[in-house]
């Protein structure tokens, strides 16, 4: 590709992800709602008032970063607060500027670009972007801090602040911790855990009086329901259970909802200056999903996807990235990472424009502990779709055709890769002498 092609491509797709953004901050509507409404109303209280602090179950982390655009709408009198539900959409744009800006000479900007792309139109995230929920500054600030370890020590500080905001990511930082200790024969990453653990105890002893009472302490507790599991409070769901649930279950489970992953067990022929964070992302990923399939609210409630793993988006994003551009190099059939490409899409449209708040419409879903819609295909959220059609709105159509440029725009490559390898291993195959063809 010559320099100048190469050029108008990398802005033509950055301008692609910056149209992606804008539909996002001006067309998708956001809202306050169940557990970011309440993040929201202890801020607000925060700063109208002096709240009793002991009686917010969630961290003050994630929010209080929030608490400058929640002054730019007491600034400008906004009705909507529209600063402050733009919060997690400005996260996530703030981590890609970031992460491209960090790797700008470390991986193939064309990969780099790609990530951003596929995270916008082809993962589960968008949708999170559209709540004031606690999991995108976690697996933002993760994200970032992880990769930012090869170059400073300072990582471990995004990566314990995203951890203080949700207490449990404490474990799979610890796992992140084990292997870069052991990988470098280093104590600093042993440390910042202990570190991070420290400050959620102290922040649990200032806010209750007792350093282990923390917010999972109860969390769930309340009448049994069809489920048998139901009513019983904190990590208290079977692991096995768990593991199966939120790995392969229709409603939940990220081997549908984050394909990327799969591209984990590829060969992989490139090896880049990134692959040490991408390890790290992998393990975390892991770490996530064995502490969460302890929990009681495994499903995430009311909510669409494994809310609780949205951190798993940015590996598999970085593994489909790789293959797509890297797809001459590698042995893997761009066929298979078309496929991949194609359920990605899937996801991100099924997110926004047919989510678990329209699901909820539908009777069965409310039906035995909402099992159905957690673990059968017919009302999973994405392949309900192909059962029953659902309405959507102008702004989710703007999003489903960003999610198909994008897909367009990587799939045509992978397209004509894997159809050049089709005819070159049938002409290798029509070149073989008759006597050593078989029955």
């Amino acid at each position: 590709m010559s320099p100048r092609r190469g050029r108008w491509l990398a802005i033509t797709e950055w301008t692609l992800f910056a149209a992606g953004i804008l539909i996002h901050a001006t067309q998708v509507p956001k809202g306050l709602w169940g557990d970011g409404a309440f993040r929201f109303q202890y801020l607000q209280l925060l700063v109208q008032s002096k709240p009793s602090i002991s009686s917010f179950q969630y961290s003050y982390v994630g929010p209080m970063f929030a608490l400058p655009l929640y002054l730019l709408d007491v600034l400008f009198k906004t009705p909507t607060h529209w600063f402050t539900e733009r919060y997690n959409l400005l996260l996530f744009t703030i981590g890609v500027v970031v992460l491209a800006r960090l790797w700008r000479n470390e991986a193939d900007r064309a990969q780099v670009r790609a990530f951003a792309l596929l995270l916008i139109a082809a993962s589960m995230l968008p949708f999170h972007t559209i709540l004031f929920y606690g999991e995108m500054f976690t697996a933002v600030t993760v994200a970032i801090g992880l990769a930012l370890l090869p170059k400073t020590r300072w990582g471990w500080l995004l990566v314990g602040l995203g951890c203080a905001n949700s207490p449990a990511c404490v474990v799979p930082m610890g796992l992140v911790a084990l292997w870069l200790a052991w990988r470098d024969r280093r104590l600093l990453p042993l440390i910042a855990v202990g570190a991070t653990a420290g400050f959620v105890l102290l922040e649990n002893l200032v806010r209750r009086g007792d350093a282990l009472a923390t917010d999972y302490v109860g969390s769930g507790a309340g009448a049994g329901g069809v489920l048998p599991f139901t009513g019983k409070p904190g990590f208290s769901y079977p692991l096995l259970f768990g593991l199966l649930a939120l790995l392969f279950s229709f409603g939940r489970g990220i081997a549908w909802f984050v394909p990327g992953l799969w591209l984990s067990f590829a060969k992989r022929r490139v090896r880049t200056a990134v692959d040490g964070t991408l390890a790290a992302w992998l393990i975390f990923t892991v770490g996530l999903v064995v502490v969460y399939a302890k929990w009681w609210s495994w499903h995430g409630a009311a909510y669409q996807g494994p809310r609780f793993l949205l951190f798993a988006v940015f590996p598999a994003a970085w593994l489909l990235a790789h293959f797509i551009v890297f797809r001459r190099e590698e042995k893997l059939s761009p066929f298979i990472t078309l496929t991949v490409l194609a359920f990605s899409v899937w996801v991100s449209i099924a997110c926004m424009s047919f989510h678990y708040f329209k699901m909820e419409r539908v009777p069965q879903c409310g039906l035995a502990d909402g099992a159905l819609c957690t673990f059968v295909i017919d009302f999973s959220t994405l392949f309900y779709p192909w059962v029953q059609a659902l309405p959507v709105s102008t702004d989710e159509k703007m999003h489903d055709a960003l999610c198909v440029l994008v897909g367009l725009r990587f799939a045509v490559p992978l397209v004509v890769e894997g159809w050049a390898r089709l005819k070159e291993r049938w002409l290798r195959q029509r070149a073989l002498p008759l006597k050593q063809w078989g029955l």
